[in-house]
């Protein structure tokens, strides 16, 4: 499981200094000024299906509603809502518009 979720957020952190135009990560250069936007997008998208992978070998949870127990489902639903919120993140950021506490 701890591998499941740091894998996924390891590579959403590498899209979001190229979203973001961040230039350091950790106390060190992003990612992308090293290797290149299209190597770091690349390695990124492949950490989610890494990720996707290890949802899939997980054992589903038999007591209780497949539909809301089961790992991939779990996982894909969480990717969903990752990504949502960074677009929501990028919106905000490119239209100066402060969200509010619902958002």
């Amino acid at each position: 499981i701890k591998k499941l979720i740091g894998i996924p957020h390891e590579a959403s952190l590498l899209i979001d200094d190229i979203q973001d135009n961040s230039t350091m990560r950790r106390g060190q250069p992003a990612a992308y000024l090293i290797y290149g936007k299209s190597e770091v997008i690349n390695i990124a998208n492949l950490k989610y299906f890494e990720a996707g992978r290890l949802a899939l070998e997980l054992p589903d949870f038999s007591s209780c509603d497949v539909d809301k127990c089961e790992p991939s489902r779990i996982f894909n639903d969480w990717m969903i809502k990752l990504h949502q919120g960074q677009g929501l993140d990028i919106y905000w950021r490119d239209h100066f518009v402060c969200p509010t506490i619902d958002q």
